[in-house]
């Protein structure tokens, strides 16, 4: 199954954020600004995924797989 990133967690630190939509279709979200309230990142979120560097270390952030996630 594959794991994807919950938009409500920082990729980061782990820690709950808030979001800014950019984009959506139908009332829901493909993609967005993730801002954590503890680091202060603000890191890019598309479909599912944080839109990182290859080399940036290993995402911190809660998975979900079933397709839904809860903010």
């Amino acid at each position: 199954m594959t794991e994807y990133h919950n938009p409500y967690s920082c990729y980061s630190c782990g820690g709950k954020c808030t979001v800014e939509v950019t984009d959506s279709l139908d009332g829901h979200m493909l993609e967005c600004d993730s801002t954590c309230s503890v680091c202060g990142k603000i890191h890019p979120w598309a479909t599912g995924f944080y839109l990182m560097d290859e080399d940036s270390q290993p995402p911190k952030c809660e998975t979900y797989t079933n397709g839904a996630f809860l903010g």
